[in-house]
């Protein structure tokens, strides 16, 4: 996305790490529903 270059580096930051938040607590939910 040509877009997303033109974010700030803190919004970006901030971006990413909801990302990876989100992602690391879809993964343990499963983990918690397997067992």
């Amino acid at each position: 996305i040509r877009a997303g270059r033109n974010l700030p580096d803190k919004e970006f930051r901030y971006l990413r790490t909801v990302i990876v938040t989100a992602a690391v607590y879809r993964g343990f939910d499963q983990e918690l529903r397997l067992r």
